[in-house]
């Protein structure tokens, strides 16, 4: 009996994915996945959603998850943890209400990240972010995707780049992880640059 794959993990366009779910499933098919789990970033989808997954009849088995980001854990308000639940209840209302929260929290960070990036000389607003969002949540997908979508940032990103390397030179950490950030390609630079945190090297930098 051959092993089934399953990909328990996965975000539609209703969060910051890229495919539908019918697309999502199709996918999954090609690829021999016989079972996925939708989870998307703080939303669970509504009756009418669930009824028209259940009506497709597909051949690739799928199931409802929900990737929840907690925050504030133990007063730890910098705190980005997500925690991914699987087969949950998408009529919970205590689950649905922490759902509209972190939402509006999102939001809200959005918001900081596009002024402190504004600050920093990026062509950025944040009607050019939520031009970005297909569905109800957003994240920092969506703020990349505004970011590179002109040409002075792409140029101001590729300085940002020069400037941790530069500081590689004199600080091993700071080599590492420009190592790390050149392998895994362009499209994770600005992670690395400006959205972890007090990990992130514009923080460290400007100290």
């Amino acid at each position: 009996m051959g092993q089934k794959i399953q990909s328990l993990h996965s975000h539609t366009l209703l969060s910051d994915g890229k495919v539908t779910h019918l697309e999502s499933l199709d996918l999954a098919a090609k690829y021999g996945i016989e079972v996925i789990g939708f989870t998307e970033h703080d939303f669970l989808p509504d009756e009418k959603t669930i009824k028209a997954l259940q009506g497709l009849n597909h051949p690739t088995k799928w199931f409802l998850g929900l990737e929840l980001t907690v925050e504030e854990l133990e007063g730890n308000k910098d705190a980005n943890i997500h925690l991914l639940g699987l087969f949950v209840d998408p009529f919970n209302k205590p689950l649905l209400d922490h759902c509209q929260k972190a939402l509006a929290n999102r939001f809200d960070k959005t918001r900081q990240k596009v002024k402190k990036l504004a600050d920093l000389g990026f062509d950025i607003t944040e009607q050019d972010v939520l031009n970005q969002v297909t569905g109800y949540s957003i994240g920092s997908p969506h703020l990349v995707a505004a970011l590179t979508a002109k040409s002075k940032n792409r140029q101001l990103i590729t300085e940002w780049v020069e400037k941790m390397r530069k500081a590689g030179e004199s600080d091993s950490n700071w080599a590492a992880r420009h190592k790390i950030m050149m392998q895994q390609g362009e499209k994770q630079y600005l992670y690395a640059l400006f959205f972890k945190g007090d990990r992130s090297f514009h923080r460290i930098e400007a100290d």
